[in-house]
């Protein structure tokens, strides 16, 4: 089965956007709820939240929230998306960015030198500003005037996330985020 492929049939004329994880404050979940609201007016958009929830989460009702998956589960989720929204404020780095990437899902992230670093500049690839609901919500509407308005546009931005996926080297990250951890554990001992 091709999860990779966006098409307006395979969705439902639905745009579809995945927030994993995005449940707390920390990880963006108030942006989130803006956004959302922002487009409560577009019918053919819909939000999806997975992840481990701290209390009663109040969505409105363009959020559904799916609760915690297992990983095959999200997999198949992340194929049936068409963007991945992650407005984190703690978080450097994601496996679900990369998971979004290599499934072809655009992805709108937070402006943080580390994820500059591991995904540079490409068309998709969305960057918007720690704490700002607006440029969280520019992101989302930037790739769904695409998809609606230019689905051959969507399709070869959707092929180059697939790209930055497959460039991406363990062998160079996996050091970096040992050293970060090892930066974190020296931290906290002092």
């Amino acid at each position: 089965r091709q999860m990779c492929i966006r098409d307006r049939d395979k969705n439902g004329n639905e745009f579809k956007v995945f927030a994993p994880g995005v449940t707390t404050r920390a990880k963006g979940l108030d942006i989130l709820v803006n956004i959302a609201r922002n487009m409560m007016n577009y019918s053919d958009v819909k939000f999806y939240v997975a992840g481990h929830k701290e209390g009663n989460l109040i969505l409105p009702p363009n959020v559904e929230y799916l609760g915690l998956l297992p990983s095959e589960k999200i997999a198949e989720l992340v194929g049936e998306m068409n963007l991945m929204v992650l407005p984190t404020r703690t978080e450097a780095f994601s496996f679900s960015i990369l998971e979004n990437l290599s499934s072809g899902n655009p992805i709108v992230i937070t402006d943080l030198p580390d994820l500059r670093s591991a995904f540079g500049k490409s068309a998709a690839v969305y960057y918007a500003k720690k704490n700002s609901p607006l440029k969280f919500l520019d992101g989302v509407l930037y790739y769904y005037k695409i998809w609606k308005n230019n689905l051959e546009r969507y399709l070869e931005i959707s092929k180059e996330a697939r790209g930055i996926a497959l460039k991406f080297d363990s062998r160079s990250v996996l050091p970096k985020i040992e050293n970060m951890l090892l930066e974190v554990v020296k931290a906290s001992t002092r």
